[in-house]
């Protein structure tokens, strides 16, 4: 009886060895396909993206003239012009163009009063200049404005072009700026016309609601511009561009989470500017040139500081 007992406790010991052992296989198992099924989740639910550096520009968008020191040529006789030095530089008593008298049939040349660039076009704006242009009402300006092309039958008295006095500053004329920026007089201003031509102007003063700022330095091509379109630069701003999503509040502090050697770092940041779904943000102690290129989480779900991202 004694010998019967001792049997079926063996029996019985190596049965809850088994049961042990599935468990602890079972549970290696499931801890298995957790991480696994983690790591899925993680790779599949946390979009990478590459930390760019952006500038944005805040400023006016408004509507300008340029105005330089500009001489009419006019026609001499009644006839068919040829013109010979568009667009190019001439001196006081160079020819620039010529007509074919109807009556006489001679060919009268018509010379350069001024050195300057002749353009072969005028606009009905020419008599305004540097030097009377705050004597001019601005909604003037917009009435005179007609763009005209030199015709090949020339009508004496009547312009051919103009020639353009090209060492100068233009001066652009805004005729109707409500200033909700400060600008200050004096100050040097960035500006882009016709989302173009990148310049700097000085901001010279406010008369009424006509803000007159004058360009020193510009491209030949401006010449030929008077009505443009204008951005005032007023402030710009900078930083890496990044959705909303990507941004955390921890602790009341923000941050990215990055990645460095696959590995989930925060990174403390701050947002310079909000806009729409997405913020302007620069590192609180990294640098921007330590952040340019960096890859970072989108959308940070199920990760920690230190898990290893593949």
């Amino acid at each position: 009886m004694n010998n019967a007992k001792v049997v079926f406790l063996k029996k019985k010991n190596k049965k809850n060895k088994k049961v042990f052992l599935y468990i602890l296989m079972g549970s290696f198992v499931a801890f298995i396909l957790l991480n696994f099924g983690k790591i899925l989740l993680v790779q599949n639910f946390n979009p990478v993206g590459y930390l760019e550096w952006k500038v944005f520009e805040d400023g006016v968008r408004t509507e300008g003239f340029l105005f330089k020191n500009e001489v009419p040529v006019y026609a001499e006789a009644n006839g068919k012009v040829e013109l010979l030095l568009t667009w190019k530089k001439v001196r006081k008593g160079d020819i620039i163009a010529k007509i074919k008298d109807n009556a006489s049939q001679k060919i009268i040349p018509v010379k350069a009063k001024v050195n300057g660039i002749f353009v072969p076009n005028t606009d009905g704006l020419e008599f305004i200049g540097p030097d009377n242009i705050e004597t001019i009402n601005p909604g003037k300006i917009l009435e005179l404005y007609q763009p005209r092309k030199v015709e090949e039958d020339a009508v004496e008295g009547q312009p051919l072009g103009k020639i353009i006095d090209n060492l100068n500053p233009i001066l652009l004329v805004i005729p109707e700026l409500s200033l909700n920026y400060n600008l200050l007089e004096g100050r040097e201003y960035r500006l882009t016309l016709n989302e173009k031509y990148n310049l700097k102007a000085n901001f010279l003063r406010k008369n009424g609601e006509m803000a007159l700022f004058s360009v020193n330095f510009y491209p030949d091509e401006l010449l030929n511009q008077r009505r443009v379109t204008v951005f005032i630069k007023t402030k710009e701003y900078s930083g890496f561009w990044v959705p909303v999503s990507a941004v955390k509040q921890i602790a009341g502090k923000t941050y990215l989470y990055t990645l460095k050697n696959e590995e989930v770092v925060l990174t403390p940041v701050k947002v310079v500017l909000r806009r729409e779904n997405n913020v302007l943000v620069e590192g609180e102690k990294v640098s921007k040139d330590e952040l340019i290129g960096k890859k970072y989480l989108i959308r940070p779900f199920l990760v920690q500081p230190g898990d290893k991202f593949h």
